[in-house]
């Protein structure tokens, strides 16, 4: 390939590399806002003493799919320890809360 090729390739790709960059951006945001509201759940939950197990499992199963593509990607024991421990808090804490509701 010449010059003029590889940078017409490059130019093909950024978009791409643009829209990745945007997807990755706009999901961490969300991600933050949606744990910003549970956190204030949580708290308003605990003060007036509602249980919050519900509320801890869907903190601790978002926690697992961020971590889950983080090992995906890096790999390492430390990131499939976690992302795995977060996967058995979040099911354990769902167990609490429906044994507290229907027992």
């Amino acid at each position: 390939m010449n010059k003029e090729q590889i940078l017409a390739k490059s130019r093909d790709d950024m978009p791409k590399e643009e829209q990745r960059y945007l997807d990755m951006n706009s999901a961490m945001i969300a991600f933050k806002a949606i744990n910003i509201v549970i956190a204030g759940i949580i708290i308003f939950n605990f003060i007036t003493g509602q249980d919050i197990y519900d509320l801890i499992a869907i903190v601790y199963a978002g926690v697992a799919g961020q971590l889950y593509f983080k090992y995906k990607i890096y790999g390492g024991k430390r990131n499939k320890f976690f992302y795995i421990s977060s996967i058995v808090a979040s099911a354990l804490f769902v167990v609490n809360h429906v044994v507290r509701i229907l027992f």
